[in-house]
């Protein structure tokens, strides 16, 4: 387990922005990216809400599902 944890705060490691999950001895990584032909600051691609009811409203198109494959 030590020398998992010295490779992530290694220099090795220089991409950031990742998120790991570990669990009974298995890691998995991900990371969250922009859709293409994103303009910024205006143009982001996303759902406009003001209010929390339109937030929940709208989930759906909010929440992208990206299935992983599995092995």
């Amino acid at each position: 387990m030590a020398s998992w944890v010295a490779y992530l705060a290694s220099e090795a490691r220089r991409k950031g922005s990742w998120i790991l999950r570990a669990a009974n001895g298995q890691f998995h990584a991900t990371r969250a990216m922009e859709a293409e032909g994103v303009d910024y600051p205006r143009d982001l691609r996303a759902v406009q809400a003001s209010k929390v009811q339109e937030v929940a409203d709208n989930w759906s198109s909010i929440v992208i599902p990206n299935r992983e494959p599995s092995a």
